[in-house]
């Protein structure tokens, strides 16, 4: 049986700041709703932005596999946040 502890957890990064916002990547092991390593690049306390604020974001996330090279993935992604 699979731990279901570990199904429901979520990883965070440490912020880091890009262009004057925080930003976190959030990392959900066993998928978020899907079977498989969801990973998200996540604004911080979006809450106490200002009413409709947007940024659009181009970015690539790279899982680098340590024990072979060659099953390291890099995916990018663009959208308006």
């Amino acid at each position: 049986m699979e731990n279901q502890q570990l199904k429901n957890q979520k990883l965070y990064s440490e912020v880091f700041l890009i262009g004057d916002w925080k930003w976190r990547i959030l990392i959900f092991p066993k998928g978020n709703n899907v079977k498989q390593l969801s990973v998200y690049l996540e604004v911080v306390d979006a809450s106490d932005l200002p009413f409709l604020w947007t940024r659009y974001a181009e970015f690539s996330l790279t899982v680098v596999n340590q024990l072979n090279s060659n099953k390291s993935i890099t995916k990018g992604s663009n959208f308006l946040l």
